[in-house]
């Protein structure tokens, strides 16, 4: 039987088949697909809300304006990623692997950025969850820059009168 190595303090092997595949991946699989829901939520608010102001030269006419407009739209696509952090925080709670929902969060912010937490690894039966986390983050994060930039590039062109291609 293949043994490895678990992070307890008492060096102690674990055999493989402890560590958990199946609970973990699908329950990352449905906090993910939570996440995507609501980042989509989000950012059709503010794409509805850069479509309007466009059509009615709110932005796109004046730096300040425009300036203004992106410090709104990103502070709120960060109280998203806080929130789609949070998600992740009940779901590690609900597992029972931290003790507070502060802790899971802190965790949990660590995992969803790919910083890490620096703190105690999850049990074996759950610690697929924080892999799945970071690679949702980082998709989150992707998704919010690709949208940063289109939103930058039709204020730019709206203002100019041009392609940024061009």
């Amino acid at each position: 039987m293949h043994r490895i190595a678990c992070a307890s303090q008492d060096d102690t092997l674990t055999s493989s088949a402890e560590i958990s595949l199946l609970d973990p991946l699908l329950l990352g699989l449905l906090i993910t697909a939570g996440t995507i829901v609501v980042h989509g939520l989000t950012l059709r608010v503010i794409i509805a809300g850069v479509r309007r102001d466009l059509r009615l030269n709110l932005i796109g006419v004046k730096f300040s304006t425009d300036l203004m407009f992106m410090v709104v739209a990103v502070l709120f696509v960060f109280a998203a990623h806080l929130f789609e952090i949070g998600l992740w925080a009940m779901v590690f709670r609900l597992c029972g692997e931290f003790s507070s929902f502060a802790e899971a969060f802190f965790h949990s912010a660590g995992n969803y950025t790919t910083v890490g937490s620096g703190g105690p690894m999850m049990s074996m039966r759950w610690r697929l969850l924080a892999p799945l986390e970071g690679a949702d983050g980082m998709l989150m994060f992707g998704v919010t820059t690709a949208t940063t930039f289109a939103i930058i590039q039709r204020l730019i062109e709206k203002r100019y009168g041009e392609s940024v291609d061009d």
